[in-house]
């Protein structure tokens, strides 16, 4: 028993280590794309002064988590840049990305800005109750709609479907079995039930697409994508996960009782 909540609180540290750290990491996807991207343009799809305030954000906001001051304002202030970048990245058309691409790209940032509303829901002892409540169920409409934006996209996007398809064999039936699989937890995300439970298996549902398909770098970059565009995105994935572990032993399950 003692062995157990050992492993537990190590979990808990651990993950809260690594969410702590994804905000530098961002800064410095972020850079190194707009780097690859330079030889093929004369400005920046991104204004050059918005881009230095939001890694300025992003450094700011991963030393206060990291020193844990004010961890609970800068976690939120980080959720929100994401959902800035989200909609940056689906409404840019500097960017020359296919819809398909935007919708991907955004759906990541969301599902990460869920992760940090949910996981402000835990920094601050001092909100009540209800508002503490009230952040982790925002934070679980925001992975509901990243799950169903994952659906989307593997059903309705010819070359993700292809890239499904290519990785996983099975072929169409493979591709239902995941679709079940991410409406499941979006549905359940949504609803608010069963939380705990759920986001252990969303964990596993993102592990096994992101090492699966998205993972395949090689892939991608053959196929016109920017190899840290897809980094990025990868590591939006792993974001999720390392927050649906952290969940897993902080949450309860909800049942609704008539």
């Amino acid at each position: 028993m003692a062995t157990s909540s050992k492993k537990i609180r190590w979990i808990k540290s651990l993950s809260e280590f690594l969410l702590a750290k994804f905000p530098f990491i961002n800064a410095l996807t972020l850079l190194m794309l707009l780097a690859e991207r330079s030889p093929k343009e004369s400005f920046p799809p991104i204004n050059p002064h918005i881009i230095y305030i939001n890694l300025g954000i992003c450094v700011v906001c991963g030393v206060l988590m990291s020193v844990r001051l004010q961890a609970n304002k800068a976690v939120l202030i980080y959720a929100g840049q994401l959902l800035y970048f989200a909609y940056t990245f689906y409404s840019n058309a500097k960017l020359n990305y296919g819809e398909w691409h935007r919708i991907h790209i955004a759906t990541r940032h969301v599902g990460c800005a869920g992760i940090y509303i949910m996981f402000a829901s835990f920094l601050d002892n001092q909100k009540s109750v209800a508002s503490r409540n009230q952040l982790q169920r925002i934070g679980e409409i925001l992975l509901g709609i990243y799950f169903f934006a994952y659906m989307y996209t593997l059903n309705n996007s010819p070359d993700y479907r292809r890239a499904f398809m290519d990785h996983v064999p099975g072929e169409d039936w493979s591709r239902y079995f995941a679709t079940v699989a991410l409406a499941g937890c979006a549905l359940s995300f949504i609803s608010g039930h069963f939380v705990r439970d759920v986001c252990l298996f969303s964990s596993f549902v993102v592990i096994f697409m992101t090492l699966v398909v998205d993972g395949d770098l090689y892939y991608w970059t053959n196929r016109g994508v920017h190899y840290w565009n897809q980094i990025r995105m990868t590591l939006d994935n792993i974001c999720a996960v390392v927050g649906f572990v952290y969940f897993s032993i902080r949450l309860e399950n909800r049942i609704k009782v008539e």
